[in-house]
């Protein structure tokens, strides 16, 4: 499936899914980004009616300064900022 999401200030995501993954793609060209630290990915599940950040393991340094493998973060606290 596929999804393109309407222009937001500036912003365009495109999404494609398969069985066990999203592929995301964001346009970003007539953003504003200054200050922009990074993205958070906030799934909503409409059959469970719940709403949370998926969670990731890149922290900011200065934050947790010596993570682990076991060390899980929130996207809401700690952005995604690598990209393929």
């Amino acid at each position: 499936m596929r999804f393109t999401s309407t222009k937001l200030s500036g912003y365009r995501v495109h999404a494609v899914t398969g069985v066990n993954t999203v592929s995301f793609a964001i346009d970003f060209r007539e953003a504003d980004t200054k200050g922009l630290l990074g993205f958070a990915v906030e799934r909503h599940d409409p059959t469970e009616n719940q709403r949370y950040f998926m969670t990731g393991m890149k922290v900011f340094e200065s934050v947790i300064p010596k993570p682990d493998e076991k060390t899980v973060v929130s996207t809401y606290d700690h952005p995604i900022q690598s990209f393929v």
